[in-house]
């Protein structure tokens, strides 16, 4: 399965306020997880409203006792949303639409994930890359706050915590939280020539700054961005 949230890109946080997004579910040919019945939520802020689904109302996905359900969380807004289970046990099976390798069980456990390098995006000189290559980027939140490294047009594994690689399945990710004094490496397969942005996926702070480009050697473009040209992305 593989989970799309459809955002307007010229000014996206303005636009996801308003309603512009939506939820795309890819059934995989097989699946990796049995269930008897799937569910999918999808957390948004309309002019400051927070709904599930599109509505205000509360959300009650039916199941039968001794049932297993899929429930698919896409997170649409800018904060960072607290999700817990009361009164089950669960796994959390699948990140970013990419499958967990042997999830453990869980049980009452809650769980979550404007400057880059002290400068905002035109004024960060974009990241360049040969198609091929291997990166190792490193990520240090050192303001604080909840900021979520957000890379278009690739998959990142995540190699390593605070310094401690991890362990168990492997972490396959486009979207990565970071809170305050956390550091995370991250590897990256050059493999999708382009001219792409990287940059903090609660989009306010994407709009003040946090963005930068991950760009790939030969590749350019004829359009320009800043005040001059009049093409301010996301401002």
């Amino acid at each position: 399965m593989r989970k799309l949230s459809r955002k307007g890109n010229q000014a996206s946080s303005v636009q996801a306020k308003k309603g512009l997004l939506g939820k795309l579910i890819i059934d995989p040919k097989e699946d990796a997880f049995n269930y008897d019945e799937e569910d999918s939520v999808l957390i948004q802020q309309l002019n400051g409203t927070y709904m599930l689904n599109g509505s205000t109302n509360d959300l009650n996905i039916d199941a039968a006792p001794g049932s297993t359900v899929r429930v698919r969380m896409i997170n649409a807004t800018n904060d960072t949303d607290t999700i817990s289970v009361n009164g089950a046990a669960y796994r959390i099976i699948a990140m970013d639409g990419h499958d967990l390798n042997e999830p453990g069980l869980l049980d009452n456990y809650e769980f979550l994930i404007n400057t880059i390098n002290g400068k905002s995006f035109h004024e960060i000189p974009p990241m360049i890359v040969e198609e091929g290559d291997r990166v190792k980027i490193t990520i240090l939140n050192a303001g604080g706050g909840n900021h979520p490294f957000h890379m278009h047009g690739h998959v990142f594994r995540v190699l390593s915590r605070n310094g401690q690689p991890l362990t168990g399945s492997p972490v396959y990710l486009d979207t990565l939280l970071t809170q305050k004094d956390e550091t995370y490496e991250i590897y990256v397969l050059a493999d999708n020539p382009g001219l792409w942005m990287m940059h903090c996926h609660d989009l306010m702070h994407a709009s003040m700054g946090m963005s930068m480009m991950f760009n790939y050697e030969g590749i350019a473009t004829p359009y320009r961005v800043g005040t001059k040209s009049g093409n301010l992305p996301d401002l």
